[in-house]
């Protein structure tokens, strides 16, 4: 009944976005005068910035070729301290990052189409030690500007759950579900465009393991059974859209029994 999701790609997005985030650090400039500097880069970009006893003090920008500012970083002796920021030659946010005392607590990544409609985002926020991952999460966009993904993740000191939420264009909620290992684990619920549960159940491994409940749009329950490996077990109640009882009967092994 569960599609699997295949998470590689967000997995290499984390490892891109830490290595991003080790930009030079304690990047000496002892060679420099002590006070505002400029200075060209090999790729044709140049820089300006502030130095103090041979480090970045406060701000530093780094410049294209026709002179749009492609990355804002604030540092305090040498170390990244305060908002770290990139734009692409057309202004667009590539990527903000915060930091406090070269720890990085927040990033946030931007992705466009040709026609600079803002595609997805990710972003992530993480531990003082800035190694572990606390809630990264994911937007997509539509080419119309609508949101209708999302992925929300509490992965390892968070009880070892991650959430993935997916939205209908018209911003209502269309799933909800839990997820452990990358299998399915915990709750799962779906909706209708309306906004009401259209079902709900617990997952393990992969497969409903729970009290499964489905619902009329006006909230009614509709069927309520358990359900074991995807399977309906046991006693099967169902109701009319008023909410009075028209069937009972039991399952075993997904079989109704006569």
């Amino acid at each position: 009944m569960i599609q699997k999701t295949t998470y590689k790609i967000l997995l290499l997005f984390f490892l891109g976005n830490r290595l991003l985030s080790q930009n030079p650090v304690n990047e000496s400039y002892k060679g420099f005068n002590e006070g505002k500097f400029i200075d060209s880069l090999k790729n044709g970009h140049y820089i300006k910035g502030f130095i103090k006893n041979g480090n970045l003090q406060g701000e530093r920008s780094d410049y294209y070729k026709n002179g749009k500012l492609y990355c804002y970083q604030e540092f305090d002796n040498g170390n990244f301290n305060g908002n770290n920021y990139s734009l692409n030659t057309n202004g667009d946010t590539i990527y903000i990052e915060n930091y406090s005392k070269d720890t990085l607590l927040y990033t946030k990544n931007f992705y466009y189409y040709k026609n600079r409609v803002l595609k997805k985002t990710y972003s992530t926020r993480y531990l003082r030690d800035s190694s572990l991952i606390i809630n990264p999460f994911k937007n997509s966009i539509s080419k119309e500007g609508d949101l209708w993904f999302d992925h929300s993740y509490l992965e390892k000191n968070v009880n070892n759950k991650m959430i993935e939420i997916q939205y209908y264009k018209s911003g209502n909620r269309k799933l909800y579900l839990e997820q452990s290992k990358n299998k399915y684990s915990g709750l799962y619920i779906e909706y209708y465009e309306n906004g009401a549960i259209k079902f709900q159940t617990i997952c393990s491994n992969n497969m409903y393991n729970g009290l499964y409940t489905s619902y009329f749009q006006n909230g009614q329950i509709k069927y309520q059974v358990t359900c074991i490996n995807d399977k309906f077990e046991g006693e099967y109640k169902e109701y009319n859209k008023k909410g009075e009882l028209i069937k009972t009967c039991n399952f075993k092994d997904g079989k109704e029994l006569k």
